[in-house]
């Protein structure tokens, strides 16, 4: 990569953007657990996320696109998220910049460690099919507020698909739907606040990072194709409680 980036950081950054398109095409998130940590060590943070959100726009689109024909796309499941994610938005980037992020994320990966072990160990499981249902107002409202306070916004909303019966590929193609919603909303967030971050320089990382990304995804493709839906929800449960623990460590390691 260009921009005084030495070769072992390019190829740190390109092993996290290959790691981020393979749990997404795999599982349905991880894009942003994986890369945004990473491009925050070298660039500031207006040029991350731009670069993060161009190449999670790509492996969203390549999700939504894989197996487009099966409609698995709930698109009333996704607008009411969404529609409910925005004030959730708006809460969380005022309430982050008003008390210490560190303390926040420490709370938020406690919260999703007990939440994801009581839904796991101590609920029953789901009998309903995937549909807008009691709790989906509330789930949109966390996930926004999570996703401009902490960033975990897709744990939140796997706690919410994981209480419905639903297909793997369900759990993908709606939650590539719903970030790619969310994406267009951060673009123009950062186009109508800092329109001068809008340059050619994030464009020419993205490009030199799209080889990777293709990778990534077909990799999470073929590791899709080859796990039931017992070893996908249990891929799930793992990685949702690995983002409470990192949310934890990382808002530790801060607060030290």
């Amino acid at each position: 990569m260009k921009y005084n980036l030495k070769m072992l950081e390019a190829i740190f950054i390109a092993a996290a953007a290959f790691a981020g398109a393979l749990t997404q095409r795999a599982i349905g998130f991880g894009v942003p657990f994986f890369l945004v940590p990473v491009l925050l060590i070298y660039f500031q943070p207006p040029l991350a996320i731009i670069i993060f959100l161009l190449v999670a726009t790509t492996s969203n689109l390549l999700v939504i696109f894989a197996h487009r024909d099966k409609k698995e796309i709930i698109w009333p499941v996704v607008i009411r998220l969404f529609i409910t994610a925005l004030p959730g938005l708006v809460a969380g980037a005022f309430v982050v910049t008003r008390i210490d992020k560190s303390i926040l994320q420490v709370i938020v990966g406690a919260l999703i460690i007990l939440s994801i072990c009581i839904q796991e160990f101590a609920f029953p499981k789901p009998s309903s099919p995937l549909r807008v249902s009691r709790g989906i107002n509330l789930s949109g409202f966390i996930a926004g507020f999570l996703n401009t306070s902490v960033g975990v916004s897709g744990a939140a909303l796997i706690l919410w698909f994981r209480a419905h019966v639903c297909k793997p590929n369900q759990v993908r193609h709606n939650l590539a739907a719903l970030f790619m919603l969310m994406n267009i909303v951060s673009f123009a967030s950062i186009y109508a606040t800092k329109p001068a971050t809008l340059t050619a320089k994030p464009l020419i990382i993205f490009a030199e990072l799209l080889p990777v990304v293709l990778v990534g995804n077909f990799a999470g493709q073929l590791i899709a194709g080859r796990i039931n839906k017992k070893q996908f929800e249990k891929a799930i449960f793992v990685i949702v409680l690995v983002t409470g623990v990192m949310s934890i460590v990382f808002g530790a390691v801060k607060l030290v």
